[in-house]
């Protein structure tokens, strides 16, 4: 008997992500170790494991598509971000 797995419907971080790679055409790129958090759960705990003040200045090393960025600008406005992949460029120019 073949087992029906149910997944639950993508949730919002999830859906940014894949609008985000298809609208600029970006795939992760193994070579660069690149992944997407698309859990919800796991950016909340990344955020509140970091425990940001609004006086921090955080350094993003591989910001990527800003998914985690974003997050990070609404605890302090002070994020320098590093990035090395090109294809990026046009996503992060717009994160203020």
């Amino acid at each position: 008997m073949a087992m029906n797995r149910r997944r639950n419907p993508p949730g919002k971080l999830e859906q940014e992500v894949h609008f985000l790679c298809s609208r600029y055409r970006i795939d992760p790129r193994k070579e660069f170790g690149q992944h997407f958090v698309i859990d919800e759960r796991v950016m909340n705990d990344l955020l509140s494991a970091a425990q940001i003040f609004p006086s921090d200045h955080i350094i993003e090393i591989g910001p990527g598509i800003g998914t985690l960025t974003v997050r990070i600008l609404k605890a302090t406005p002070h994020v320098t971000g590093i990035e090395t992949d090109t294809r990026f460029q046009p996503i992060l120019e717009k994160i203020h």
